[in-house]
């Protein structure tokens, strides 16, 4: 028992890496996209970043309308 929690230990902590590795990558990867398109940085920031916490709000939209609207049943 001890030897798989500290297997589960290890595993969590890199997979918890491996996101915050991708997270940062992926700002990365949006900064570049802003800076790219072909108006000032401030403008081309400004639309990505609007877009993205539009994309982030109709994806919690979406799963807020996913949630069960009745709890489920006492089982005892």
């Amino acid at each position: 028992l001890g030897e798989e929690i500290s297997a589960a230990k290890k595993s969590g902590i890199l997979i918890g890496a491996a996101g915050a590795l991708a997270l940062s990558g992926l700002s990365v990867l949006f900064v570049a996209l802003a800076l790219a398109l072909p108006l000032s940085p401030a403008l081309g920031n400004l639309i990505v970043g609007v877009v993205l916490v539009g994309a982030a709000a109709l994806l919690a939209w979406l799963g807020i309308k996913a949630l069960p609207k009745k709890p489920l049943p006492h089982t005892q």
